[in-house]
């Protein structure tokens, strides 16, 4: 599954990069250029482009140095759920109504696609909150880490994510529920190329995926790692200087505690281009986002998700208390639930996209 990660941030990179460019080019770019999806395209090359902008930063050999760019994609994501929620309010205002005269009052109550279009949705949200493989690779970086510093950044950064999924995703629909070409799996492709304000969350959105891309590689680099000969795997006899700060890791170094950070060599730039190059080829060929959001919900996302960690609870967990029991039953049902919408999800994507 290294290909499918990747591609989940190279494809919007494509999408959004696009535009950028049209707009910049005032007019020399025609939008058939832009949405074009031919092996040589715009969005081909904007793909390239993004991939090769962030090579340096995904053979890093951590992703310490990544604190401030996430801190900055963070700021981007809202500020353009922010720009989204402006324009939706502004059309409904204009129009006098929540839809649009051509959308049927059901169309806002149940998807278009009827079963299928609920199982789809089902498999984009169970990918939208996988974050599981960045989750370790995070714990290790953090300056002072613990189990309630742990969870406070999970609980943190799932609520904020699914403030700002609901936000975009309820008032995008509003605002092109109707409209000629429907809503688009990419919201902003409902967008001219022409909106300036859109625009610029395009473009700060551009930074969220393309420092995705780094967070999708170093995770993949790890367990790549775990199925290489041994002479491969880089040397782990010493403490990770990543765990402390700069001045105590320098004053560390000096005394020979620990060894000094690992600096980027073959091996990272090997992994990072394999991995990279890989995952440019497979969203060259997919035709849109939301395949790849379809595909990796039914399958790893609700697997990793759901289906997996409560099977490690039953199997872990002493049931030696009524707590104890009401949390088997749930994990019970956890596993099993996932289990079958894993089976249905998947056979609905397979059938989707395939047949």
């Amino acid at each position: 599954n290294d290909v499918t990660p990747e591609s989940e941030s190279a494809v919007p990179a494509g999408d959004l990069l696009g535009p950028l460019l049209a707009f910049c080019a005032r007019g020399y770019i025609s939008d058939a250029v832009v949405k074009s999806h031919a092996i040589l395209s715009l969005r081909s090359a904007t793909m390239l482009a993004g991939h090769v902008a962030v090579f340096p930063v995904t053979s890093l050999p951590s992703i310490t140095a990544m604190r401030v760019t996430s801190a900055i994609s963070l700021s981007t994501t809202a500020l353009l759920a922010l720009l989204i929620s402006a324009r939706s309010v502004a059309t409904m205002l204009a129009r006098g109504s929540v839809l649009d005269s051509a959308a049927p009052i059901s169309s806002a109550l149940w998807p278009a696609g009827g079963v299928r279009g609920v199982l789809n949705s089902a498999s984009i949200v169970a990918v939208s909150f996988l974050c599981h493989f960045n989750l370790l690779p995070v714990s290790e970086e953090l300056a002072r880490p613990s189990k309630s510093r742990y969870r406070k950044i999970v609980d943190r950064t799932t609520a904020l994510g699914g403030v700002l999924y609901l936000c975009v995703g309820v008032l995008g629909f509003l605002q092109f529920a109707g409209t000629p070409g429907g809503v688009a799996g990419n919201i902003l492709l409902n967008y001219p190329s022409s909106d300036l304000l859109i625009n610029l969350g395009r473009l700060g959105l551009s930074l969220t995926v393309s420092i995705g891309i780094a967070l999708m590689v170093h995770p993949l680099r790890a367990a790549i790692r775990r199925f290489l000969p041994p002479v491969w795997q880089p040397p782990t006899s010493q403490p990770s200087p990543a765990l402390v700060d700069a001045e105590t890791t320098a004053r560390l170094v000096a005394m020979g505690a620990i060894a000094a950070p690992a600096k980027r060599g073959v091996r990272e730039v090997t992994e990072a281009l394999f991995i990279q190059l890989t995952g440019l080829l497979a969203a060259i060929f997919i035709p849109e986002i939301t395949a790849v959001w379809s595909f990796m919900g039914s399958t790893v996302g609700l697997l990793i998700g759901y289906v997996i960690p409560a099977a490690c609870y039953l199997a872990l967990r002493r049931w030696d208390s009524q707590t104890h029991l009401q949390n088997y039953r749930g994990a019970w049902v956890l596993a099993v639930v996932g289990a079958v919408l894993t089976v249905v999800c998947t056979v609905s994507t397979l059938t989707q996209y395939l047949l």
